[in-house]
């Protein structure tokens, strides 16, 4: 009945769920390097005057810690559609199973 019904799901959530953040990690840390790079690159070509302006520490700063936010960022993005979309599925089978 429904017990069987939601260990189906808690399975195929956790198997597509794994499936996505394999992915997503993946894809985050093609951006991630791709930024580190940009910055890197860009920190090449910026001119003397501006680079005084600039300390190797902000230049790493931006390559390392604002490129892993950006990774992390996209990690968490799905739970903007997935978290309502879960309460709705939880309330559903709540309701049901108060008999509402």
């Amino acid at each position: 009945g429904i017990v069987s019904l939601m260990a189906t799901c808690m399975v195929l959530q956790a198997l597509f769920n794994n499936a996505y953040m394999f992915r997503i990690f993946r894809e985050g840390t093609h951006v991630r390097s791709a930024v580190v790079s940009l910055v890197y690159r860009k920190s090449l070509r910026i001119s003397n005057s501006a680079r005084q302006s600039y300390t190797v520490g902000e230049i790493v700063n931006l390559q390392a810690v604002d490129a892993e936010r950006i990774k992390q960022v996209l990690q968490h993005l799905h739970w903007l559609w997935a978290a309502p979309l879960l309460i709705l599925i939880c309330l559903v089978f709540l309701l049901r199973l108060v008999g509402i």
